[in-house]
């Protein structure tokens, strides 16, 4: 039995982090217009203007692309880029809570709401991590596997749907 969960992100931090980059964009185009007269300084902001609207749809996509699926008794964690499994039985374990700002990304995105990636704690090896919208971090570390980190109601929400499907 597979069961697939979408991992959805507020509204709030998506439109945040878009206007964000937008603003940026427009900077740029302004600064262009202003200080552009000669051919070089125009083309020059225009190509940090299409830079940053590639980033900023990158990130959009990153945001929008976070999958759980449970198939087979196996837990299959989807953040956009990255994507590691662990046998489900995980979810029941006890987890540690942690603050995110205990952290450090090693490889990963990390923009305001959203956190997804490899991180690290002090010297502990990477840990797989996807936390949206808190500061508030659940962790297990399982012998042979990457440590996995969720935000509570990401893991609530998983739990939920492994307990369901082994009924």
């Amino acid at each position: 039995m597979s069961n697939e969960t979408s991992i959805v992100i507020s509204r709030k931090v998506i439109c945040f982090n878009v206007v964000g980059f937008a603003g940026l964009v427009l900077i740029f185009v302004m600064l262009g217009r202003i200080f552009g007269s000669s051919g070089s300084a125009s083309l020059a902001s225009w190509i940090a203007t299409v830079i940053l609207a590639v980033l900023a749809a990158v990130l959009g996509w990153q945001m929008g692309w976070n999958r759980a699926t449970i198939h087979e008794g196996e837990l299959s964690l989807r953040a956009g880029f990255y994507h590691h499994r662990w046998p489900a039985k995980i979810l029941e374990m006890p987890w540690k809570t942690h603050k995110l700002s205990e952290f450090h990304r090693d490889n990963g995105v990390h923009i305001y709401g959203y956190a997804a990636g490899y991180y690290s704690r002090g010297a502990s090896k990477r840990q797989f991590m996807l936390v949206i919208n808190t500061d508030q971090v659940r962790c297990l570390t399982m012998e042979g596997y990457s440590s996995l980190c969720l935000d509570a109601a990401t893991h609530d929400r998983i739990l939920a749907k492994w307990q369901a499907s082994v009924r």
